[in-house]
């Protein structure tokens, strides 16, 4: 990947680099992280394309593959970026990448643009009355979509509070059904901590490992297995880093269910 991103670190690229750039990395192993420093600067630059295709890919491209460890110096470039794309995944990203940077440019919109910007980036920017907000309205919430969803955002604000929120809740039975998949709470939970802990295998490339063989199930036998190891490995992650307790038995329901493969769509 090293050799697309030869251009300049600060002019926008062309739109067939940044392609070539979204190609390679549909290429990789799902659940693994943007790190090549010379790619990672070509994205960012294409963030202040003239372009607005390009910098939605590339936007994109950053927010869904891209360490943030990775993006702490380009968070100034970023900011400026706000100019071109008026997009809050773009102040996700910031903030994701350097909570001090993020935090001033949080303060920044909203005193300019009175922008509504979503509580989980004012809670990862080091609100803390965003962040009790959030933990209240997950720990109240019984629908299992919602709750799901708030679990991804806690993930990402990533405090020590929010994350002990939702790994207390892993043994959760809510599933939420769809017409095309059913997924438990769990799922959501791990992607809330794919996001707090994007250096962590256990749940980026681990987890993408095992959805995988879920949704190309060939022996269900062997899923089974590998899920409970991962459920294992899971827990005892849980109880080491956050001393949980657990009360409840492990739901039986799998993580992840295409209708396809299941009895409903016989």
């Amino acid at each position: 990947m090293v050799a697309l991103a030869s251009q300049s670190q600060k002019e926008p690229p062309p739109v067939a680099l940044v392609l070539l750039i979204r190609a390679a990395l549909q290429d990789k192993p799902k659940g693994t992280r943007l790190r090549d420093p010379l790619v990672i600067a070509c994205l960012v630059a294409a963030l202040q394309a003239q372009n607005p295709t390009l910098r939605q890919i590339a936007l994109q491209d950053l927010k869904s593959s891209a360490a943030p460890s990775s993006l702490t110096s380009h968070a100034k470039q970023m900011v400026q970026s706000w100019e071109c794309i008026h997009d809050y995944d773009l102040v996700w990203l910031v903030v994701a990448a350097d909570r001090v940077v993020g935090a001033a440019f949080v303060n920044t919109l909203q005193q300019k643009t009175n922008a509504r910007i979503p509580l989980e980036i004012h809670a990862r920017a080091g609100d803390s009355a965003a962040e009790r907000e959030l933990i209240e309205d997950f720990l109240q919430e019984t629908n299992a979509f919602t709750k799901g969803e708030l679990a991804e955002r806690l993930g990402y604000v990533a405090t020590s509070n929010a994350l002990l929120t939702i790994v207390q809740e892993f043994r959760s039975p809510l599933v939420v059904d769809t017409p095309s998949c059913a997924y438990s709470l769990r799922y959501k939970i791990l992607l809330g901590l794919r996001d707090a802990y994007p250096d962590a295998p256990l749940f980026n490339e681990d987890l993408s490992r095992l959805k995988s063989a879920i949704t190309d199930i060939q022996k269900p036998s062997a899923v089974e297995k590998m899920s409970k190891g991962y459920f294992d490995e899971v827990e005892k992650w849980c109880e080491t880093n956050f001393d949980v307790q657990w009360k409840e038995p492990r739901p039986t329901f799998p993580l992840y269910q295409l209708h396809i493969f299941s009895e409903r769509r016989r």
